[in-house]
């Protein structure tokens, strides 16, 4: 019984844990392998990420823990992909890559790593090899590579 007792705790702090001071994680998927000493539950088989109005998408997925606080979680997929409700604007935004990896400290820092690409509902786009925006200082950093450069669309708005 003292042995079910971690991953019960584990199953039920997941779902709890914050990324942008939200609602609850909620966390599906077909398979759970957690590892209790080291701190990794990996889920696998149409991961699916809801926590409020973000959602995240992958083949499989690993969410990293240390003192109970969580550290990073990664993403991966053929693509991973993910959503994000504007409150503003009512629109989506949408992002997609082989890798996204989230790492809530020191700072917010999402990346997108492999044939990365963010657009959002006003039709501008960015897509590069890597992508790094980190949230609370909203600083967007890309970089390209020999087979993908850094593309950038602005749409244009005509004048009234």
């Amino acid at each position: 019984m003292n042995k079910i007792k971690p991953l019960v705790f584990l199953l039920f702090i997941l779902p709890s844990l914050k990324i942008w001071s939200a609602p609850p994680i909620d966390i599906q998927a077909d398979q759970l392998i957690a590892h209790q000493k080291e701190g990794i539950a990996t889920y696998s088989g149409n991961v699916i990420v809801k926590q409020g109005d973000f959602y995240l998408y992958g083949d499989r997925l690993e969410v990293y823990i240390k003192n109970q606080k969580l550290k990073k979680i990664i993403a991966y997929g053929t693509p991973a992909s993910f959503k994000k409700l504007d409150e503003e604007t009512k629109k989506w935004t949408h992002g997609r890559a082989h890798i996204i990896t989230y790492e809530p400290h020191p700072t917010k820092v999402i990346q997108l790593q492999k044939q990365a690409k963010i657009t959002k509902a006003t039709g501008e786009s960015l897509a590069s090899e890597y992508i790094q925006y980190e949230v609370d200082s909203e600083v967007l950093n890309a970089s390209g590579s020999k087979q993908q450069r850094v593309h950038v669309i602005l749409p244009t708005q005509e004048e009234e």
